[in-house]
């Protein structure tokens, strides 16, 4: 997949004022979560206060849409992170975030397949086709601590605070990089058009 994500790259006047980047998880009450606490974070510790965050989820097989962060995680993100995600409600992930969003992150590679199965085909596809979609922590991702102990929970989280900030970094230092480029053509055209 290409690093660079055409809509977040985009010259000014074709790019939307604040560029939005979703966590895809199972059930949005563990990893999305707190992979968005995460991001929010490491955003304002950068001074990025451009990027939109947020987090969905596929199915509301484990847990109703509108449940706040499951308790295991909320216990395990505070005592890896110090942060919290009091506050968040589950819901689902729909077709026009998938084609709004500059870029996605998910968990697993079977996700994929369920975001398919959760928006249909044509969104994934544009989004696999531009490079928005993006898996944490590739090769394998990061497992779903929801049937687990607390202990893999805490590892789960140490994941997650290692990972997000360096998925985005790469996210964001392709934006900056392709605006870098854009700006040296427009200079090396006005140069040639005098």
């Amino acid at each position: 997949l290409p690093l660079c994500c055409p809509t977040l790259c985009a010259p000014k006047r074709h790019r939307r004022a604040m560029p939005k980047i979703l966590y895809v998880c199972t059930s949005n009450t563990c990893r999305s979560p707190a992979a968005a606490t995460i991001a929010r974070a490491h955003l304002e510790t950068i001074g990025r206060t451009d990027v939109e965050i947020a987090s969905r989820g596929l199915t509301d097989r484990y847990s109703a849409w509108g449940s706040g962060p499951d308790p295991r995680a909320e216990k395990a993100l505070q005592s890896a992170t110090g942060l919290s995600s009091a506050g968040h409600a589950s819901s689902k992930l729909t077709a026009q975030e998938v084609d709004a969003c500059n870029a996605l992150f998910y968990f697993m590679r079977e996700h994929i397949e369920w975001i398919a199965g959760c928006v249909g085909k044509a969104p994934v596809k544009r989004a696999l086709e531009s490079g928005r979609l993006r898996i944490v922590h590739p090769p394998d991702g990061i497992p779903d601590p929801f049937f687990a102990d607390d202990a893999f929970y805490g590892e789960v989280m140490t994941m997650l605070q290692t990972h997000v900030a360096r998925s985005l970094d790469q996210v964001l230092a392709s934006a900056h990089a392709f605006e870098v480029y854009r700006k040296a053509q427009e200079g090396k055209s006005r140069l040639t058009t005098r």
